[in-house]
């Protein structure tokens, strides 16, 4: 049997190969640091946003239910001035009456929200 050309390999050669491969290693291990420690910076900023926002959507859902309390309250001083008005009154004041009736239906502030959806 003839060997084909096979070429062999010295001591040397095999050190420089091992040798590059270490330096590449080496190269390696602090481009993972900074992407570890970038990556723990991301997770620390996403979740103090996480955090930040959940208290904001807190404080926005006191103030809605406060505004909502107030509405309810001025509507049921709209129906109780609503009931003293007769039309003897409302044509002494100036009012006339309306050729074409319209009608607005207004939902509650809360019905119009639907799940954890807030809408501004």
């Amino acid at each position: 049997m003839k060997r084909k050309n096979y070429k062999t390999i010295s001591n040397s050669q095999i050190s420089v190969a091992s040798y590059q491969r270490s330096g590449q290693l080496l190269l390696a291990i602090p481009v993972l640091a900074v992407l570890v420690v970038l990556l723990l910076l991301s997770y620390m900023v996403m979740t103090t946003l996480t955090v930040f926002n959940t208290a904001e959507r807190a404080n926005y859902e006191k103030k809605i239910s406060l505004q909502s309390a107030s509405i309810a309250n001025l509507e049921s001083k709209l129906s109780l001035i609503n009931k003293n008005i007769t039309p003897v009154l409302a044509t002494t004041k100036g009012f006339q009456e309306t050729k074409s009736v319209k009608y607005v239906t207004v939902k509650p502030i809360r019905s119009a929200m639907s799940g954890n959806e807030m809408e501004f």
